[in-house]
């Protein structure tokens, strides 16, 4: 796994002794090349507690049932004290664990480390890898596009003042995943803003950014659990630096605006004051008015073409933020262990403004429909 802690140490260096974007960078960059051998770490094996299993095996003559229910009675009894006490962090900790995850026959984030193809079933770590990002390959490369032969230039954007700055760290938050690119998520704690602020305000000036900070990292969630996936069920979420998302988070103000003033009306999905709930609803409704058709996006993310995405955002974006995107796009690059390739389609799933991206995209689509439907009547 990364080493979240060397990554904090050198983000927390690096803007104490900088004074700008570029020396921040430089001192990241130094700190890298020092503790290379040091930015993955082993992860540490985790010490399961076995009470239940000794009491299982001690009183073999006993239903299993009852020892089952007494465990969990006293385990909840125990944890009902300590929320009372000045203990009470690590009894919420309890109780997010155990009722979060106590249906077991579906949980929401289960890596898939193991595939299935035909009826042999993968477990080999490298292979499942290869064959993982051999799918996604299939989807997020088009051979024919030379959109990206190279990394494209970063333009050149003014300055941002404080004020627009906290606007963009405003939604970013600590506690996320990160890359080996050692820039720790601590740059977006509150305790640093202000010290973050001074030094990145530059950030967008054309600085000539290193290709490291633009490797992701890919999380194979299995979207099939408890079942064993093939390589294309996957749900593929891109650990990004926090240093991209810095970059992107400078759109997302503008991306939001035209959401919310002139996205199409049933895209409320990802905009402001608006959430799943509200096409629940919707859906609710339209089930008991009328017969429904329902349209399932299959990798609708990972299948959004870049030229038509740039096409559409000459709408939202001026010449230079556009600019910006497609110079992040042309640099980023997907690993998985020992694998890796650029995608030249696609927005990935874990950047902080693919939902507006993807939103912005469908629009038309959706207007179509709209308007082949009044039509047809």
């Amino acid at each position: 796994m990364v080493n979240k802690k060397l990554a904090n140490l050198a983000t927390e260096w690096a803007l104490v002794n900088a004074e700008c974007a570029n020396e921040f960078l430089t001192c990241i960059n130094l700190c890298r090349r020092t503790n290379k051998r040091k930015l993955l770490v082993a992860l540490n094996r985790r010490q399961v507690d076995r009470k239940l299993f000794i009491a299982l095996s001690r009183e073999r003559d006993t239903e299993a049932r009852i020892i089952l229910n007494e465990y969990w009675e006293d385990l909840i009894e125990e944890n009902e004290n300590l929320r009372y006490s000045i203990k009470s962090k690590e009894a919420f900790r309890f109780l997010s664990k155990v009722y979060k995850y106590n249906q077991f026959e579906r949980r929401d984030g289960a890596m898939a480390s193991v595939v299935k193809v035909g009826d042999a079933v993968i477990r080999n770590e490298d292979e499942v890898n290869r064959l993982i990002m051999d799918s996604l390959k299939k989807v997020q490369v088009d051979e024919r596009s030379s959109m990206y032969s190279g990394p494209l230039p970063f333009p050149y954007l003014p300055d941002l003042n404080p004020e627009e700055l906290e606007c963009v760290f405003r939604k970013l938050w600590p506690g996320k995943a990160i890359t080996t690119d050692c820039i720790g998520d601590n740059i977006f704690g509150k305790e640093c803003r202000e010290r973050v602020i001074r030094v990145l305000r530059d950030l967008w000036s054309g600085i000539n950014l290193r290709n490291f900070h633009f490797l992701t990292r890919l999380i194979p969630l299995n979207k099939k659990f408890p079942d064993i996936p093939t390589p294309d069920q996957i749900r593929p979420i891109i650990v990004s630096s926090p240093l991209v998302k810095i970059l992107e988070s400078r759109l997302r103000s503008k991306l939001q605006k035209f959401l919310r003033d002139h996205v199409h009306r049933s895209q409320v999905g990802f905009t402001e004051g608006m959430d799943i709930y509200v096409n629940i609803w919707r859906a609710l409704r339209r089930i008991l008015e009328l017969n429904c058709l329902f349209l399932d996006f299959k990798s609708a993310y990972n299948t959004v073409l870049h030229n038509l995405l740039y096409e559409k955002l000459e709408r939202v974006l001026d010449e230079g933020e556009i600019a910006l995107l497609k110079a992040i796009f042309s640099r980023l690059r997907i690993t998985l262990g020992k694998e890796h390739f650029q995608p030249n389609i696609g927005v990935p799933q874990g950047s902080v403004i693919s939902p507006s991206l993807f939103n912005i995209y469908a629009a038309s689509l959706l207007e179509g429909l709209e308007q082949d439907g009044m039509g047809s009547r």
